[in-house]
């Protein structure tokens, strides 16, 4: 479907850009996919996630965490931080491709239960062209 207008209906501010059919036709047969990331929740040692670094937040929820955001496969998954991941992530810049593996539970210092991560960044091979 193509909409004209007519002149005076283009002076009055109707613009003429949806006459252009590829445009308009695109637009119609437009598709769209909910953009809801999976949280990871490890459940097990040696449980983990990889995919290219794509965006952080902070100061998200009642306990002001950080959350970071990797896609694989045209899917995206969203890790809670942690003291550990935190730390480790501050080396990390969006576009890296990360793993983080959840490594257990050991006493800290205050002997509380603490989760472990193990947090890795891809080596990128300079000779080889991105």
């Amino acid at each position: 479907m193509v909409i004209k207008f007519t002149e005076s209906e283009k002076h009055k501010g109707l613009f003429s850009y949806l006459d252009i059919d590829p445009i308009h036709e695109r637009r119609t047969k437009m598709e769209f996919e909910e953009i809801n990331p999976n949280v990871w929740k490890p459940e097990a040692e040696e449980d983990s996630v990889d995919g290219v670094f794509i965006a952080q937040r902070e100061n998200v929820g009642p306990n002001d965490s950080t959350t970071y955001y990797l896609e694989k496969d045209n899917k995206q998954m969203m890790i809670w931080g942690s003291t550990i991941i935190d730390s480790r992530m501050e080396f990390a810049k969006i576009g890296d491709h990360i793993r983080i593996t959840y490594k257990g539970i050991k006493k800290n210092s205050k002997n509380q239960d603490t989760k472990i991560f193990k947090v890795e960044r891809a080596k990128v091979d300079e000779g080889i062209p991105a």
